[in-house]
Order: structure tokens, then sequence, then C-alpha cells
């Protein structure tokens, strides 16, 4: 249970999208806007060093005045900052950030996912992660994860719709 919970929160970080929208107070007329989204990063603790973040990879980022961006790469590799091995690799991914009326949208994908972390492995076919805020406000998010494997063990195939932020 303790590994299936891990690989859940290793894969979800994996791919990664975050957004917030507000009012501005000084013109009721006019919202900011902000959001991002990219397909890899990794804080990694590095003796002596502390915590060292790799990433992000295909990042987009919404400007403050709404609009669109959007980011595509064929192949991702990211280093583990330890030992200059390979900690993630993965293919086709994808991410956008919209944000327009009084809502923000942010998505991440990618596909074929390989993580090794502290001699576990972890991989799935597919990963996505999206957010979205309202001013008013309310958030939501999502996630979906294909044919997770953890240590060479087939995980269920899970799905998780509107889960509460983490802590």
């Amino acid at each position: 249970m303790t590994s299936s919970l891990l690989a859940r929160g290793l894969a979800v970080s994996l791919v990664s999208a975050g957004l917030a929208a507000a009012p501005i107070t000084a013109n009721a007329d006019a919202t900011t806007f902000s959001g991002d989204a990219y397909v890899a990063k990794a804080t990694v603790n590095v003796p002596v060093l502390g915590p060292t973040t790799v990433g992000p990879i295909a990042e987009s980022q919404l400007p403050s005045q709404g609009g669109s961006d959007e980011n595509s790469i064929l192949t991702v590799s990211l280093p583990n900052a330890i030992d200059n091995s390979t900690l993630l690799t993965a293919e086709v991914g994808h991410t956008a950030a919209i944000g327009q009326g009084d809502r923000s949208h942010s998505e991440a994908s990618v596909a074929a996912v390989n993580l090794t972390v502290a001699s576990h492995t972890v991989s799935a076919d597919f990963l996505m992660a999206r957010a979205m805020a309202v001013c008013g406000p309310s958030v939501s998010g999502s996630s979906d994860l294909a044919n997770l494997v953890v240590d060479g063990d087939r995980q269920r195939d899970r799905r998780c719709r509107h889960c509460p932020r983490a802590r």
C-alpha cells in the first residue's frame, strides 16, 4: 500500500499543472490571470548542497493579461542532480495554459514515462494533469494515469477527478 501511494504521488507530480485567477480591485472590469504547466520538474535532496531543482521542461506560462501559451517536446530526459544518471525519461510532452473571461485553465501531458528514484522504478504509458480556476473563487483539477507499473508490478489504472489539493 505504501509503495502504491508513493508511486501515485511520484507519478502525479511528474506532470503538473497549476494556476490561479483573481480580479484586480482597482478596476472592476479588469482581471489578471496566472497559470503555468510543465512536463517535468524534480527536486532532489543532494548531500551537502541540499534540495536541488531540475527543470521545468516544456513550460507554458500564461501572460497576466490572459491569452494562451502552449509548448511541446518530443523527448524528455531529466538528469539526477545527485549522480548525473537519468532520473526521468518520457516522450511526447505537451503543455497549455489559457486565460480568458473569468477563468484560467492549465494542463500538461506526457507519454511513455520512466522514473527511477532510490532504486525504485515507476513507469506509465500516459500521464495528464489539468487545473482550472474561476474568479469567485473556485478551483478544480484532475489527473489521468494509464498503465502504472511500480518496481515491475502493474497497478490498477486510477482516475482522480476533482481531487483535494495536496497540502
